[in-house]
């Protein structure tokens, strides 16, 4: 929301704003002041919208002399003198507000609100100003997390790019934390790209501020953090361990507790922090609780006894319900003279805080006991279904421990544990040798849930089924690795299908190849034909990703799959063998082996459909008609497709319906049916837009329909659609979806006719170009540019360049993009049959691009000039000729163009040129309107 007051002041009243609708409301207020109750937000908002005191008093149904009480009130906690610096402070906050509204961030919302730390808050935020990395150190307990997200939140509008939290206390420290940090910043992972590469490019100039908390069991993986400091040096990262990283320009500030009283008679202990926040953690169960001047003196006793610490006030206020504060006293400093007699190593603060555990812990009874233990096997939190399944108790049970402070429940439903709380318990677990038993529950439930989710990841519910699994994926993952450790073959064979789709939806491939080694290791030691072997064989090399995959990669994932066909066959598992049918196909395909990727995805469809698995049998429709395209059979193309999106309508799996609908639109687009395409496309962009996949929706976006915009003359669409996709390929720092959308903005550039920023900008997609189609279009948006800036030989070269190109990419709409400049220069070359040629394809052919081809002969006056040049009778000829030429013509014709330098004559497919007249040298100096 955007907030914008501009008021003007007399001495008593205000003239009505300028833009009324824009004043904050009472929440966004309340967040900027939270000392404001809830009427002096309601009066300053009236005020601030120019009201008068009688104004508000009648509004209110309030007397005159409580709305003045209420003003002075209000004026002494924003600290100003009057109504008019009111104003002042309102405009301020606001524009602030506004400013801070526009920088992405996924902070979490705290619970409560922060307390204290004002002076902690500013020197690491003035750190962070001067430094690019700092760590904030302390012991587990301190509050480092809610001092570093106040800290964040602080500095926020210093950057631009946003700032990200990353939770690593579900991060193993077998596991990378590069996956973990590209899903706290919404990375889209490119498959056949190495993920921290992709990391490091995304990173690369951004203004941004990573918070990396609780780092200290991941110190073998600090050089990443050197690496992103590196790759960025507008990049600042803020992170929170129990241990310094020792890297070079670390920052360190150390963290103690909150500030309290050092004595019992100290004099305005209202301005401690420790006291502030122990009494709003009592009222949160006491709303009423205050302190007097007999518990004033207990507070500041269990202050000193705790050093501060946030936890461990946490904790003992959670016991005020049964306990006074005396009692709570002297329950601590019982529990703490019993550690001292074995623990005197411990410093004060830890002995406060292991103290303070064992009393929690000695309150619970037995039930409570066992079940906060085995809560410590969850990662990253879980659902109160989960923590009922795994703890298999009563939802009564678990409400207990949240009122003891020793469990959280969010908005969402889901509980968590504060880590220093999770090791506790969990060495409690062990001491008690329940942690095999525990986590095989944990294991059982989460791989079994995964294995039920399979119908609905394929089906109707997948976008929900989705977000569960991903919400939940720490715990799969532990789930897994357990099942892996333990051999339990049954249940990782049960969910490996589920496994296996989630992270292809989710484009999670590299956690996946983690998985799936790490389950094959364990294959490795069992009998070698056992089902589940053969299935990971099958999967395996998928990970890896399907695009360009190297003849090395190829050949390894050929040789799997002939060892997982035969454990099938010898298994006698028909499904499996058509999975490997299905999985041999995508590596032909993958490896640009079009023919033999038909002829498998041909026989896996007559597999899958005897077996009635219309979720596979959509799936290969969709890759046999993506192979067809490749092949240049664009009536079987469209043919599979075509079925592949009513199978995957009726069973409503929507990921693969969106991959559907464009390989539909490639194949009618070709034949061509531009207005389907363009519906095509429409509903591909529309379903990525939903599911929220926002890279793959912009690209579809700013490819596909910003080139049927072209097509159509709707060149403002055609802009607008290329600058979203280039706003998405900065952020995500994506190379080739920056060399399209600078292509397409050049194009932009070109139809305004500034043909220096169409330069510049070709030049940019030209810079940025990592496959086939940017690398072929690119240097044609800057043939066009060149052309109207007079470099007429440049942009011959590079149209041949291009075009030579075309055998990598079969794509009608390419060439129809290019006939207009190859019109343009062949005639410019004195080759004005051939420039007929192109004109009657641009023109008159059915795929032609017809606004746009217009508007560049319009431009360069090309029929004008070819008409005197050959007459008009041979010029028709020539044309309808042009017309009759078959998408294969074009496609030969087009190579044939490319390769032929000088250009000598030649007779097209369809075309009887018997006499080529030599070149006519002319020059062409009002190529603009």
């Amino acid at each position: 929301m955007h907030y914008q007051i501009l008021l003007q002041s007399t001495d008593n009243t205000f003239c009505a704003p300028s833009n009324p609708e824009n004043i904050v409301d009472h929440q966004t207020l309340a967040l900027l002041m939270p000392s404001l109750s809830e009427r002096e937000c309601e009066i300053l908002l009236l005020l601030a919208d120019g009201r008068s005191d009688a104004e508000i008093s009648r509004t209110l149904c309030l007397q005159i002399s409580t709305i003045k009480w209420y003003n002075r009130q209000i004026f002494n906690k924003l600290n100003v003198a009057n109504r008019r610096e009111a104003a002042q402070w309102m405009r301020q906050a606001s524009a602030e507000a506004n400013q801070r509204s526009s920088i992405p961030d996924n902070l979490p919302a705290p619970p409560t609100p922060f307390v204290g730390r004002a002076a902690e808050v500013a020197t690491i935020s003035n750190l962070l100003r001067k430094t690019r990395l700092v760590t904030i150190l302390a012991p587990g307990g301190m509050g480092k997390t809610r001092l570093a997200l106040a800290v964040a939140d602080n500095i926020k509008s210093t950057f631009p790019n946003g700032v990200y939290y990353v939770p690593l206390t579900a991060t193993s420290p077998n596991e990378s934390i590069v996956g973990t940090i590209a899903l706290a910043l919404n990375l889209s992972i490119q498959r056949d790209v190495d993920l921290e590469l992709q990391l490091l490019a995304y990173l690369h100039g951004k203004a941004m501020l990573l918070l990396l908390d609780n780092f200290e069991h991941l110190l073998d993986q600090s050089m990443l953090v050197s690496k992103m400091l590196q790759a960025s040096p507008n990049l600042r990262i803020l992170i929170t361990s129990r241990e310094r990283l020792h890297l070079h320009g670390e920052a360190i500030f150390s963290l103690g507790g909150l500030s309290f009283p050092q004595t019992i008679d100290a004099a305005d202990t209202d301005s401690y922090d420790a006291l502030d926040f122990l009494v709003q953690i009592a009222q949160f169960n006491i709303p009423d609780f205050q302190l007097d001047s007999r518990t004033r003196i207990e507070a500041i006793q269990l202050c000193q006894m705790t050093g501060g610490m946030p936890l461990a006030l946490e904790l003992a206020a959670a016991w005020l319900e049964s306990l006074s504060l005396a009692e709570i006293i002297a329950t601590i400093s019982h529990n703490r003279t019993l550690m001292v007699s074995t623990l005197r190593d411990l410093p004060e603060r830890h002995s406060s805080i292991t103290a303070i555990l064992m009393a929690s812990w000695q309150r619970l009874s037995a039930k409570q006991r066992h079940v906060f233990m085995r809560l410590t096997v969850f990662r990253g939190g879980c659902s109160r279904t989960a923590a009922r399944a795994v703890t298999q108790t009563q939802p009564e049970t678990l409400q207990a421990l949240v009122d003891h402070g020793l469990l959280r429940l969010n908005g969402a439903g889901r509980y968590s544990l504060h880590e220093l709380l999770r090791q506790y318990g969990e060495e409690q677990l062990a001491a008690n040798g329940l942690t095999d038993e525990a986590r095989t529950e944990h294991s059982h439930y989460y791989l079994h849930w995964l294995s039920e989710s399979e119908g609905d990841l394929k089906g109707r519910r997948q976008s929900s089924a989705l977000d569960e699994i991903d919400s939940d994926f720490e715990n799969i993952r532990a789930a897994w690795l357990w099942a892996v450790e333990q051999h339990d073959l049954v249940s990782l064979n049960a969910a490996l299908e589920s496994l296996y789709w989630f992270c292809e939806f989710r484009n999670r491939v590299q956690q996946r190849a983690e998985l799936l080694h790490a389950a094959m290791q364990v294959c490795k030691d069992e009998h070698r034909a056992n089902e589940l072997y053969s299935r990971l064989l099958a999967r395996s090399w998928a990970s890896k990703g399907i695009t360009a995959l190297p003849t090395r990669l190829s050949t390894a994932a050929r040789h799997m799959l002939r060892r997982a066909y035969a454990s099938a066959h010898a298994q006698h598992n028909h499904h499996e063998l058509a999975v490997c049918c299905y999985q041999r196909a995508l590596i032909a395909a993958a490896a640009n082996n079009d023919r033999a990727a038909s002829t498998l995805f041909q026989v896996a469809h007559s597999r899958f459909t005897e077996q009635h698995d219309q979720f596979y049998v959509a799936q290969t429709l969709l890759w046999w008609a993506f192979t067809q395209v490749d092949l240049m059979h664009f009536a079987e193309a469209e043919l599979h497709a075509r079925a592949a999106v009513h199978l995957l309508q009726e069973i409503g799996e929507e990921v693969g319906l969106a991959r559907a609908f464009l390989t539909l639109g490639a194949a009618v687009e070709n034949k061509p049916d531009y207005p389907e395409a363009e519906r095509c496309y429409e509903e591909a962009y529309h379903l990525l837009s939903r599911m929220g996949t926002q890279v793959d929706a912009a690209n579809v976006g700013g490819w596909y329909l910003a080139g049927a915009a072209l097509r159509n003359g709707d060149f403002g669409r055609h802009r607008e659609l290329a600058e979203e996709l280039l706003a998405v390929a900065e952020h995500q720092n994506i190379a080739a979806l920056k060399a399209r959308a600078y292509g397409s903005l050049s194009l932009a550039a070109f139809i305004d006719k500034d043909y220096e920023a169409a330069r510049r900008l070709a030049e940019q997609s030209i810079a940025h170009f990592v496959d086939h189609s940017s690398g072929i279009i690119a240097p044609v948006f800057l043939a066009y540019a060149l052309f109207m800036l007079e470099e007429v030989e440049q942009s011959y070269t590079l149209l041949q360049q291009s075009i030579v190109s075309m055998a990598n990419i079969r794509f009608l709409v390419f060439d129809f993009m290019i006939l207009p400049l190859v019109a343009v220069l062949l005639a410019y070359k004195g080759f004005p049959e051939h420039a007929a040629v192109a004109v009657g394809l641009s023109l008159h052919h059915p795929a032609s691009m017809y606004a746009w081809s217009n508007l560049i002969f319009t431009r360069t006056h090309v029929t004008a000039r070819l008409l005197a040049q050959l007459g008009v009778e041979v010029y028709e000829k020539l044309v309808l000729q042009a017309q009759s030429l078959n998408a294969v013509d074009v496609f030969s014709w087009f190579v044939e163009i490319g390769q032929m330098t000088p250009l000598p004559p030649l007779t097209p497919s369809g075309i009887n040129l018997t006499s080529i007249s030599p070149p006519v040298q002319t020059k062409w100096l009002d190529r603009t309107e």
